[in-house]
């Protein structure tokens, strides 16, 4: 029998943890960074939030979201920002409980639409995300600026 997961809004004490999940990711961030990332994020409260799942043994997921009025649209739209599961758990829908977790989040805010970006390669991810009711829409372009500082 598989152990229940929590799922809490997260706290600073999880960098650490959040931290070696984003590097499974293939993000190698260190926990300072994830610690003031996520208290900027809090600041920016109501609108962003993270929820980390949590079984037994400690922190075993994480997603990131927020939501965004745009000109375009009546309502907010939702944006997932990151959901990573550590590997050895995966397929245990513990993916799924953080989704219905930020999903009920932004609808809370009012989004009438919640946008997500997968790397092409995750293909088992986007099968993920294709059972949970989110199709493939449009193509993502991106620049990333040289000797940009996070800080």
């Amino acid at each position: 029998m598989q152990a229940a997961v929590a799922i809490r809004e997260m706290q600073t004490g999880d960098s650490d943890a959040v931290s070696g999940l984003l590097l499974e990711l293939g993000h190698p961030v260190d926990a300072a960074t994830v610690d003031a990332n996520l208290r900027l994020i809090q600041s920016l409260s109501p609108l962003h939030a993270a929820f980390v799942a949590v079984k037994r043994h400690g922190v075993v997921g994480v997603i990131s979201a927020f939501a965004t009025p745009v000109l375009h649209r009546p309502h907010h739209i939702g944006r997932i920002s990151i959901l990573v599961v550590t590997d050895a758990l995966t397929g245990q829908g513990i993916g799924t409980a953080l989704l219905l977790r930020v999903e009920a989040f932004l609808r809370h805010l009012g989004c009438d639409r919640i946008e997500v970006t997968s790397a092409s390669h995750r293909l088992q991810t986007h099968k993920f995300y294709r059972r949970r009711g989110y199709v493939q829409q449009g193509v993502r372009f991106i620049r990333e600026f040289e000797g940009q500082n996070a800080a």
